[in-house]
């Protein structure tokens, strides 16, 4: 069933979700700029994990992406494996 449009009123239909408001939605946001301090400080993280030798790791594979670079490896894909490949990951130095 199409939404009802209201008799003599302009505009889009009532969504049903937020009655009053159409189909648009709005938000209001309030956001507040850090202190200098805070950014300086917010520089500096930023600049040692961009640093040569340092980044962040994405170890969020799924078991079967894990499986597959494991296959690479020779490896049987189990849970202590992926383990242990996850540690291996984690412990190296660069």
């Amino acid at each position: 069933m199409p939404p009802k449009k209201k008799k003599g009123k302009k505009g889009p239909p009532e969504s049903g979700w937020m009655p009053g408001f159409g189909t648009k939605a709005t938000m209001s946001t309030y956001f507040q700029y850090p202190t200098p301090e805070v950014q300086q400080e917010l520089k500096k993280i930023a600049q040692a994990i961009v640093a040569p030798g340092k980044g962040i790791l994405a170890a969020d594979e799924s078991t079967g992406t894990m499986g597959k670079r494991l296959q690479d490896i020779g490896v049987e894909n189990t849970e202590e494996n992926r383990r242990k490949y996850r540690q291996l990951l984690f412990s190296s130095d660069p």
